[in-house]
């Protein structure tokens, strides 16, 4: 007995010691995980809560104390609340880890998004004894991923509004959105387009790898420029035809000046093109014409007249541009003339004859015109249309005509009773 004495209260001694140890080290620790900024709560091996810190208290809006044995089931939002108890009971009943994102109704009503973290506590025969979980309030995270996401959604809807094709690169000159009409023209719906860049889709893709080049190469242009660039490209349509696009790229950049992203929107101007060069050829051959076009607007406006009016008139286009056509007449044409013709014109049908105007320097001369008005898709007039020819010389023959027939070639004297030459003319 006073061999073992020493022994024995050595062995106590120790004992205490180490007692004395552990329970400054779980105090240490219960303060530790009290002050952690991270929400800590622990489950005893059924899943019951045994213990949250203040943290999560806050996080959940539920006391330290009421937490205990609490039923966490109804703090679920519905929501999630079977995924995430189908998920919890998978993982306490094979003593596996639980990791995932759910939300729960705070006490005041709102809701907090989570990330649930929950590991077992496995003892030296393998059982879980325990559960130690954590929470991350991913709240502001997920308010920003809504964002991010209605705005993409926004985006997405503006751009398939659009009936251009439309297309945004990064900085790096990968493809990352673009609409429906953009996916057509390049035939890319089924291939996965996204995230590669015009070199990348190139090599796949060898039917548009010139298409793709070309891309390329404009789009290192449009970053040099460092502002909205428009050029012109030409590409194979649907119709296996050429087409001409009119290519407005808008460069951004980030605060520190690199390359941030590139917006492409592309029109087809081929009919435009076509349509263009159309007009030129009739603007041509209206200005090359040997008689006098002048268009008017329906009160009788002039808003065009070619060359040959010019020439034969005198008056040039800032003479005449916004004048009505009134400003020609000479006072010599009958009024019903003028009647008849409008009253042609404005019921959408020609009328043609003769009719007196008179030149910039005064003179008078004699026109033989067809009117006619110029009719749209609708079937509403337009304009007014005079297609003219000068038929002074003309007027002057049969004059001269009239007048040898009324006096003798010889004698010069009167077969009857005539009026001036220039009455027979004018």
């Amino acid at each position: 007995m006073t061999t073992d004495s020493p022994s024995k209260s050595k062995l106590q001694k120790t004992i205490t010691v180490l007692s004395d140890a552990l329970r400054e080290s779980e105090k240490k620790f219960k303060t530790l995980i009290e002050l952690s900024p991270v929400c800590t709560f622990l489950n005893d091996a059924q899943g019951n809560v045994v213990y949250i810190n203040n943290k999560c208290s806050e996080l959940i809006g539920v006391s330290s104390e009421n937490a205990l044995n609490l039923d966490w089931i109804p703090l679920l939002h519905p929501d999630d609340r079977e995924r995430v108890i189908t998920e919890w009971t998978k993982a306490f009943k094979s003593s596996q880890c639980f990791s995932q994102e759910y939300r729960w109704k705070h006490a005041d009503g709102k809701v907090v998004w989570t990330l649930g973290d929950i590991a077992p506590v496995i003892d030296n025969d393998g059982n879980a004894t325990s559960f130690i979980g954590t929470l991350t309030d991913i709240t502001a995270l997920k308010l920003t991923q809504e964002n991010v996401h209605e705005r993409y959604e926004q985006l997405n809807t503006f751009m398939e509004a659009i009936p251009d094709p439309v297309f945004l690169k990064d900085g790096s000159g990968r493809w990352q959105m673009t609409n429906q009409v953009a996916r057509t023209l390049f035939q890319i719906e089924n291939h996965p387009w996204q995230g590669k860049t015009d070199a990348e889709l190139a090599v796949e893709r060898p039917k548009f790898q010139v298409a793709h080049e070309a891309c390329i190469d404009s789009d290192e242009m449009a970053w040099k420029a460092k502002t909205i660039s428009i050029d012109y490209e030409e590409m194979a349509g649907l119709d296996g035809q050429s087409h001409t696009f009119e290519v407005r790229k808008f460069p951004t950049f980030k605060q520190d000046k690199k390359r941030k992203t590139l917006v492409i929107i592309a029109r087809d101007i081929t009919q435009h093109k076509l349509a263009e060069k159309k007009i030129n050829i009739l603007s041509h051959a209206m200005e090359q014409s040997p008689v006098s076009i002048v268009i008017t607007n329906t009160q009788g406006d002039i808003e065009y007249v070619n060359s040959q009016f010019k020439k034969v008139t005198g008056y040039t286009e800032k003479d005449v541009i916004g004048k009505n056509s009134r400003i020609l007449n000479a006072g010599k044409t009958p009024k019903h003339t003028y009647e008849e013709l409008w009253q042609s014109i404005t019921s959408g049908k020609m009328w043609d004859g003769e009719i007196q105007n008179r030149k910039k320097n005064g003179e008078i001369f004699w026109e033989y015109g067809y009117f006619s008005p110029v009719i749209d898709d609708l079937g509403n007039i337009q304009h007014f249309m005079a297609i003219k020819k000068d038929i002074t010389e003309q007027k002057i023959a049969e004059a001269k005509l009239k007048y040898q027939a009324q006096y003798d070639e010889l004698t010069k004297l009167p077969n009857t009773r005539s009026s001036s030459f220039s009455k027979n003319l004018y």
